[in-house]
């Protein structure tokens, strides 16, 4: 009978807790930069967001992104071993995969049901590619270095 992957939840703590910052930094500087690239399209769209946000919005984003990175660091260390051997080409396949979950189903409904202009959709878009899959790599690296000084100290 073949040996079954135990989970262990130590190192997805670790490793969730230690990439929820950087995972934030990347997808605000992927958003900045396409918003810069696209600045006439959001220029006409300027009434689409002009809605306040509440005091307690930046907590309460954290803490969906701390659940869904938890969630995705949980799945990827079931799989991990199936994977390719090498942690770059692990992160872009763990990018690949939460732009087709997460961003891109998303692009196509604003770009379809909403007046957002379509150059931002798809700016949107490519910039969800891009930081995901940088941040993909950043949840394989972190994994890896978590996991190998898990290795060191047994």
């Amino acid at each position: 009978m073949a040996k079954e992957n135990q989970i262990e939840w130590k190192k997805i703590w670790w490793t969730t807790l230690i990439a929820v910052i950087p995972y934030t930094v990347i997808n605000q500087l992927f958003s900045y930069i396409e918003k810069s690239i696209d600045s006439g399209a959001h220029t006409m769209m300027k009434m689409y967001f002009a809605r306040s946000q509440p005091d307690y919005y930046p907590l309460l984003f954290m803490v969906i992104l701390l659940f869904c990175i938890f969630s995705v660091v949980t799945v990827y260390s079931m799989v991990y071993l199936r994977l390719p051997s090498h942690w770059i080409t692990r992160g872009i396949l763990i990018g690949i995969f939460l732009f087709f979950v997460a961003d891109l189903p998303y692009s196509v409904y604003t770009g379809y049901t909403t007046t957002i202009p379509a150059a931002v959709a798809r700016g949107t878009a490519l910039a969800g590619l891009f930081g995901n899959i940088v941040n993909g790599g950043l949840i394989a690296y972190i994994h890896m270095r978590v996991v190998s000084r898990e290795m060191k100290r047994k």
